[in-house]
Formats: C-alpha cells, structure tokens, sequence
C-alpha cells in the first residue's frame, strides 16, 4: 500500500470520528446523502444547492479536508471517501 493510501484510511478515520462527535452530525449525514450538484464535485457546487445547514455542515467537512492537508486534486478524492463512508454507514 502507498503512503499516501495509508494517509488517506488514518485521515479518514480520524475526519469520522470529528464528524460523528460534531454538533452538526445529523446535517453532515444529510449533506452528504444528497451529494454535490449532478456532474459537479463538493468545491464546484454553488452554495444554492445546499440548505443553509447543509451548506454550513459541507463547510465542516471541507475545512477538516484541508487541515489535513488534502488540497487540488487530494481535495476532491478525500471528500468522495467521506461521502462513501457516510452513505455507508447511513445508506437511506
């Protein structure tokens, strides 16, 4: 497994359990269960497509992605982690 493989399961395990302790968890859940905009990807979706608190819990996820240094195209890989691993566990 490369690095950056093994980067990505220990910063994912760690973005879950912030998420799943978050005071949002329930918008995060739901945000991500609806997905960014069709032929669209979470940085490209305009802020009109989310409700207010899913835009908010979107911004949540987004701001953990970069803290963990996930930018460009990292960015956009990590977030579809975090979405399968939402849908997942909640796949209603």
């Amino acid at each position: 497994m490369s690095s950056i493989q093994e980067k990505a399961i220990r910063d994912l395990k760690l973005i879950m359990k912030t998420i799943n302790n978050h005071e949002l968890v329930d918008d995060i859940y739901a945000a991500f269960k609806k997905g960014p905009e069709p032929n669209s990807g979470f940085m490209f979706t305009s802020s009109d497509w989310w409700s207010e608190t899913e835009y908010k819990a979107v911004n949540v996820v987004s701001n953990l992605v970069l803290d963990y240094d996930w930018d460009s195209s990292g960015y956009g890989y990590m977030m579809r982690l975090i979405e399968s691993e939402l849908t997942q566990k909640n796949p209603e």
